[in-house]
């Protein structure tokens, strides 16, 4: 399962990092998967997407975990910041080696981290 048990005994910046890692290499398995997301993020249907899954969304009982660390934004907007990257870097069949991986969550949740904490 790609977020596994969502709660682990570190910080949210390590459930952060660990979660978005499970996203894109799970993508990376399947490419095809991350640009049907990317096209459904994309599309006036989006929201009737969401609404149709048949279980909780599993990332906004991570966003509620992480809710005391994160800046005052919309879900949306913290999706599009911190974890939409994932899927539009597998999306592009843009390969990251584990440098930039880390590069890249790190400005992700550079993005959504209130600063205060």
């Amino acid at each position: 399962m790609v977020y596994g048990s969502l709660r682990s005994s570190g910080s949210s910046h390590h459930l952060f990092g660990s979660v978005w890692r499970r996203i894109y290499h799970h993508l990376r398995e399947d490419p095809a998967v991350a640009r049907f997301l990317a096209q459904i993020d994309e599309s006036p249907l989006r929201t009737r997407a969401h609404e149709a899954l048949p279980y909780d969304d599993p990332l906004l009982r991570l966003a509620a975990q992480m809710e005391d660390d994160l800046v005052e934004l919309p879900v949306e907007i913290l999706y599009e910041l911190g974890l939409a990257p994932a899927v539009r870097l597998v999306a592009s069949n843009t390969h990251l080696d584990d440098r930039q991986l880390s590069g890249v969550i790190e400005a992700c949740w550079r993005a959504i981290h209130r600063p205060d904490h």
